[in-house]
Parts: structure tokens; sequence; C-alpha cells
């Protein structure tokens, strides 16, 4: 065989290969059990749907509890490196508002003892204690409704935020970096309210 039709050839399997990886070793779809029922608009502007959620602690919040606050609503899970990287920065971001901001995380893990090994980890490496959060909430959301059918979440992370009038003023697809010097400022900036 010729040198040019071996690496075609070459170039045809491995095209076939990445192909194969892409259809059935990459990323997959989460499966829904149910038909959405009224997914959120995330567009700026939107107000927020009301829905409730439990917290590590068995406490039951509903979304319309932090009116008046700005709300970083963030879906994230423990297996998800950019969630992992991003989430004490978040953190120390609501914790240095003055209480005029909460952290809600949504997260996607199985169930809560990997959220609370997470942040036994976490407590280990000094970063982040679970039981001394003073405006973060940390939840399961358990049968990912929220996550998944009301705002439609395909890519963690995915922060919503939420101004203190219950108005979706931006959602972020993607890690950030929550410790950059003009975010607070946008946060703290009176066109949320």
């Amino acid at each position: 065989m010729k040198p040019p039709a071996l690496i075609a050839l070459i170039v045809i399997i491995l095209g076939l290969i990445a192909m194969a990886y892409d259809m059935y070793g990459g990323p997959q779809m989460v499966p829904i059990q149910s038909k959405p029922q009224n997914p959120a608009k995330t567009t700026n502007g939107d107000p927020v749907p009301n829905f409730s959620f439990t917290d590590l602690n068995g406490k039951t919040h509903d979304i319309a509890d932090f009116k008046g606050k700005v709300v970083l609503l963030n879906f994230w899970a423990t297996y998800c490196a950019p969630c992992v990287r991003e989430l004490p920065a978040m953190i120390e971001l609501v914790n240095g508002m003055d209480g005029n901001a909460k952290l809600i995380a949504l997260s996607s893990d199985d169930n809560e003892d990997q959220i609370r090994q997470f942040f036994a980890r976490m407590k280990a490496k000094g970063l982040t204690d679970i039981t001394t959060l003073q405006h973060a909430i940390i939840a399961l959301d358990r049968d990912k409704r929220i996550t998944h059918e009301l705002f439609l979440t395909q890519r963690l992370p995915e922060t919503i935020i939420i101004g203190p009038n219950g108005i979706m003023t931006r959602k972020i697809v993607g890690e950030i970096d929550w410790s950059n010097t003009e975010i607070l400022p946008f946060l703290r900036n009176p066109g949320l309210q």
C-alpha cells in the first residue's frame, strides 16, 4: 500500500474511533422521568419560578424566602471539577456581602453522603466547613427536577443570578472566577434591584 493511501486509511480509522467515543464514551444526556412542566425562562428580566428544596440539615426552603437578597442559584456536583474549583470563591463572595446575598448550591449528586464527604475533605484542607456556612445553603436536588426539568440545566456548573426583586438577571454556564474584582460591584449594582 502506498504511503498516501496508508495515511488516508489511518485518518479514516482515527475518525471512526473518535466518532464512536463521542457517541458512546463521551458525555451522556441525563434522562428525565417526565416532561418538563413550565420550564423556567432564564433570559434577563424573567421572574424566578417558585420552587422548594431541602438543605442538608433537613430544613425546607422556598426560593421566595430569599426575596430582598441577591441569590446565586448554583447547579453543581462533587464529581464536577469546575464546580469544585469555583465553589469556595462563591462562598467567600456571598460571605463578603454583609448578609445581602445568598448562595443556594443545588447538587446533582446521587446522595447526601457524597456531599458530606466532599465537605469533610474541604474542611480537612482548610477551605470550607459546611457546619459554619453563614450565607450559603447546600442542598441535594434528589430527583433532579429543579436542575433538569425546571431550569433545563445540561452542563455543570451553571449559576443563575437572581436580583433582590426575584428577577433572574444573568445565567452563567460554566466555571468563572468568582473572586474577580468586577463581580462584587456587579452584584451590588442597583440594576439588580
